[in-house]
């Protein structure tokens, strides 16, 4: 296995189109008493959307179903993986 390396964030986009994975709660939204109540946090969807403009890809992560994941974060992703890695929903834009 070779080591890893350090890569500017320059590096990374000229290293071309990245696969971002990004956690749903406690991440991207706050833990809440009642998970049905969870928002993201101001900011994430702009820059969930800016991700996508420049051309990478995004799929959400969760322990909860995809489906409820996908309600959590209101734009445009390109998958959603739920329960744990059980299910996964492709293109939800």
């Amino acid at each position: 296995m070779r080591p890893l390396t350090r890569v500017s964030l320059t590096g990374l986009r000229k290293a071309g189109p990245l696969t971002c994975f990004l956690d749903v709660d406690g991440t991207l939204a706050p833990f809440v008493p009642d998970p049905a109540r969870a928002r993201i946090l101001p900011g994430a969807a702009s820059a969930i959307r800016r991700l996508r403009r420049a051309g990478h890809r995004v799929v959400l992560v969760s322990g909860r179903r995809a489906l409820d994941a996908a309600r959590v974060v209101p734009v445009p992703v390109d998958g959603v993986i739920g329960s744990h890695g059980a299910e996964c929903l492709i293109g939800r834009r």
